[in-house]
C-alpha cells in the first residue's frame, strides 16, 4: 500500500500504477515471497518461470516487465530504509530482439466487417451492449488504441466540432508514450 502511495505521488498514471502493483505482487505470490529479506534471485526466478508457464506471458518481453517491476520495487524498499540491500539490482533482462511474439497489423476490411456484423447481431458482453461494442471496434479499428488505451479517454478527448473530428489520447495514457 505504501509503495502504490508512492507511485500515485509520483504522478504516474492509474494504469501504470495497477499493472507495477499487479506485478510485483504476482512476483511474490509465484515466488511465495513473504518477507522482504525473501526477496531474492532464486525467489525473483522461480516466479518468472511460473509465470512464464502460461502462454499469455511467455515472451522475453513480459519477463523484463515484471523483473522490471519487481527491481524498482525492491530498490524503493531500500530507499525507503525497508530493506537493508537490494539483492536484486544486478538480475539482467532478457534479450527480446528477435524474439517477439505478437505483430500488430490492421485487421482486414473483410476482417472488420465480419467482426462488426457478428458485434452487431451479439449479444451483451462485458457488460457493454453490442451497439457500444460495435462502436468501441469501429473506433479501435481507426485510431489502433488498445483496449486499456479506452479506458483512459474522457469525454473532452473527442473532438467532434469543425473540419477535422477527432480523437486525442494523452501521451502518458498512450503505450508507445506518444499523443
Amino acid at each position: 500500500d505504501a509503495y502504490e502511495k508512492h507511485l500515485k505521488d509520483r504522478r504516474k498514471s492509474a494504469g501504470y500504477v495497477q499493472q507495477s502493483v499487479g506485478r510485483v505482487r504476482k512476483i511474490c505470490l509465484f515466488g511465495k515471497i513473504e518477507r522482504v529479506t525473501q526477496i531474492t534471485p532464486s525467489r525473483v526466478d522461480a516466479a518468472l518461470s511460473g509465470i512464464e508457464s502460461s502462454p499469455k506471458t511467455a515472451s522475453a518481453a513480459t519477463h523484463n516487465h515484471y523483473l522490471g517491476a519487481v527491481k524498482t520495487f525492491a530498490a524503493w524498499l531500500v530507499d525507503e530504509s525497508r530493506a537493508d540491500g537490494n539483492r536484486i539490482a544486478g538480475m539482467k533482462e532478457r534479450p527480446t530482439k528477435g524474439f517477439e511474439t505478437k505483430k500488430r497489423r490492421p485487421l482486414t476490411p473483410a476482417e472488420l466487417d465480419k467482426l462488426l456484423t457478428a458485434t452487431a447481431k451479439g449479444v451483451e458482453h462485458h457488460g457493454m451492449k453490442p451497439i457500444d461494442r460495435y462502436a468501441a471496434y469501429l473506433l479501435a479499428a481507426f485510431t489502433g488504441y488498445r483496449r486499456n488505451e479506452f479506458g483512459s479517454l474522457a469525454p473532452e478527448a473527442f473532438i467532434l466540432a469543425g473540419d477535422s473530428s477527432h480523437v486525442s489520447l494523452d501521451a502518458g495514457e498512450a503505450k508507445n508514450d506518444t499523443e
